[in-house]
């Protein structure tokens, strides 16, 4: 590897540590996990779903599925119920309070976000979400690749 590459990767890696340092930046992580990842599942499939799809959609296991939805359903903000058509599945709702708690978050979401890419200006925010965009590419490509390398093939 181009040794160039890799002082670049050392500076990454301190960027990235002292970001993580900040509570402004864990608060805008804090968008994408747990409650208000479920939750923003749930908005994008108002008929009801089960505990299994969240988990393998979201890339989390069923147990923290189902402590995430333990604490929403304590707040009132979803619901479980076994399902009529099989029994030995759960499904889920979400349910108006958690249908405005996701709401409230994504307004935070966009105002921090809208801030932080006003701060870099228009031409390196632009800059930005493409680069953003090419690394998702990446990761994603790269996840097809080692999920394929893992298959069973039958002789």
């Amino acid at each position: 590897m181009d040794e160039i590459f890799k002082d670049l990767a050392r500076e990454y890696g301190r960027i990235q540590y002292n970001m993580a340092r900040l509570k402004s930046v864990e608060r805008l992580s804090d968008q994408s996990k747990g409650e208000n990842f479920v939750l923003a599942y749930l908005m994008k499939h108002p008929e009801k779903t089960n505990p299994k799809e969240i988990s393998r959609t979201l890339n989390v296991s069923s147990a923290r599925v189902a402590a995430v939805l333990n604490k929403l359903e304590e707040r009132g903000m979803a619901r479980r119920a076994a399902d009529p058509e099989s029994r030995r599945q759960t499904l889920v709702q979400i349910l108006p309070p958690g249908e405005e708690h996701h709401r409230q978050i994504q307004d935070r979401f966009l105002k921090e976000v809208s801030q932080m890419l006003e701060m870099l200006g228009e031409e390196d925010a632009g800059n930005y979400i493409r680069i953003q965009k090419k690394l998702l590419a990446y990761f994603e490509k790269k996840q097809k690749e080692e999920e394929g390398s893992h298959e069973f093939v039958k002789p």
